[in-house]
């Protein structure tokens, strides 16, 4: 019989940490804080019960797509933004110091890119190569006035 307290974990856990990480993108360190419990036992969690080790894998994989498919039509349309800046203050609080409205330019590489991928278009081209190529090759005169040279030193020598 194993020592130490009896887990927390119940099978349901599976699906609502899949949930939670799809909707959110939460870490493990959060989605402990939704389960009340340590980071080392969504680890542990994780190890033992494949369905919640598959279900974690499955909920970021959702979140990502779901980040990159929004990131990509961000970058279709281009749009604005607002940058915040805070600072403390004398009394140690964050306050809001700066407000700038930004712009964010659509990408006409991001567009083509897209559609090619969307409408399964490739930048390929295909060459068919056929037949015999014949090629002579003519040393200059200077060329052949050297080897003549070399030839005729290497003789004289021996």
């Amino acid at each position: 019989m194993p020592a130490g307290r009896p887990t927390k974990y119940q099978a349901n856990f599976a699906t609502q940490a899949r949930e939670i990480i799809a909707n959110g993108g939460f870490s493990k360190k959060k989605l402990a804080s939704v389960f009340n419990c340590r980071r080392e036992t969504i680890w542990d969690w994780g190890r033992k019960h494949k369905e919640f080790s598959n279900a974690l894998n499955s909920g970021w994989k959702e979140w990502l797509e779901n980040q990159t498919k929004k990131s990509i039509a961000k970058s279709l349309t281009g749009g604005r933004f607002d940058e915040i800046t805070r600072e403390l203050d004398d009394n140690g609080k964050l306050r809001v110091t700066k407000k700038v409205s930004k712009m964010i330019m659509p990408q006409p590489a991001v567009t083509i890119f897209s559609g090619k991928n969307a409408l399964e278009m490739r930048d390929v081209t295909e060459h068919k190569h056929g037949g015999q190529v014949d090629i002579k090759i003519e040393p200059s005169d200077e060329l052949k006035d050297m080897v003549n040279d070399i030839v005729g030193a290497t003789k004289s020598d021996s």
